[in-house]
């Protein structure tokens, strides 16, 4: 592909397939356009791709390049200097052959195509965050620990931002104030996906909990935010939160009193701690019944 002279190369490989072809038959020519870029320092790039486990590796190597993924895309297309519009046909990707090459300057065609470009560039997720996800997909058993109730909660705020199905928190009172602050509780509402069921038990009662997730949930939330209290927990000193049945986040104090949190996505130390919560939250439920 030639490169014409201008402000912006945008640049948009769709499928896996399509990066694979990359990865094989097009190295040469992303080098000369990193060659380029660095000479031309108003020339820059973006990336728009399906990152896989399997090409994640490449992907890495296009660090001249702003990269983000997109689950599910289909097919490629190019834009130049937001002036140029081209597709690559491919008739046999395994060698490298190419079908057609489609150009088009029509001012039309490249607004509406840069217009659909920046839609799914607005959805795309940076490359960073989709190798964290890779990373714990690929990896039973990864563990990871954290220092801090601010990189503990940003860690928090990653993890319920890509929850899909469910949230469960199980926690000493005294930790949840700490770490699910006024701010924090907002956020987590924000980034929390409307269909999401969300659960906390807490080892106590706490009115202004109580009175912020009340306050949370009036704000036309489909799913609301379950909140319960159980005096059976014990001696219970720890939060552990449950993203989707798939990943843990145990937050304790050391003997310095500073929160540490440690994220798994071990299959075991999942599944116990999902059957703990259920144990506790069917009882806590049982007895309101009972109590009604």
């Amino acid at each position: 592909m030639a490169l014409q002279n201008g402000r912006k190369l945008l640049v948009l490989i769709g499928d896996a397939e399509i990066c694979k072809w990359a990865s094989k038959y097009y190295v040469e020519t992303l080098e000369l356009i990193k060659q380029r870029m660095v000479k031309e320092k108003e020339l820059s790039g973006k990336l728009l791709v399906e990152a896989t486990s399997e090409n994640i590796d490449f992907l890495k190597t296009l660090d001249f390049l702003e990269i983000r993924h997109l689950e599910g895309l289909r097919g490629n297309f190019g834009l130049y200097d937001e002036r140029l519009y081209t597709v690559v046909i491919m008739q046999d990707r395994d060698n490298g052959k190419l079908l057609q090459s489609f150009f088009s300057n029509s001012k039309s065609l490249v607004e509406k195509q840069l217009s659909i470009y920046n839609d799914l560039w607005n959805m795309a997720k940076p490359l960073t965050t989709r190798i964290k996800e890779l990373e714990f997909q690929n990896n039973d058993g990864y563990t990871k620990s954290f220092l801090g109730i601010e990189n503990i909660q940003n860690e928090i705020n990653f993890l319920v931002e890509h929850a899909k199905q469910e949230l469960t928190i199980f926690s000493n009172y005294e930790i949840l104030k700490r770490i699910f602050d006024s701010n924090m509780l907002i956020n987590l509402n924000a980034k929390l996906q409307d269909n999401i069921v969300s659960k906390i038990l807490v080892d106590n009662y706490d009115h202004h909990i109580q009175n912020q997730i009340e306050v949370l949930n009036n704000n036309d939330r489909t799913s609301l935010i379950q909140l319960e209290y159980s005096d059976r927990l014990g001696e219970f000193n720890e939060m552990i939160i449950c993203f989707d049945g798939k990943y843990i986040l145990q937050i304790r104090q050391d003997n310095n009193g500073s929160f540490v949190g440690t994220f798994t996505n071990n299959s075991n130390k999942v599944l116990v701690q999902q059957i703990l919560f259920e144990k506790y939250w069917n009882e806590v439920k049982s007895l309101e019944v009972t109590n009604g």
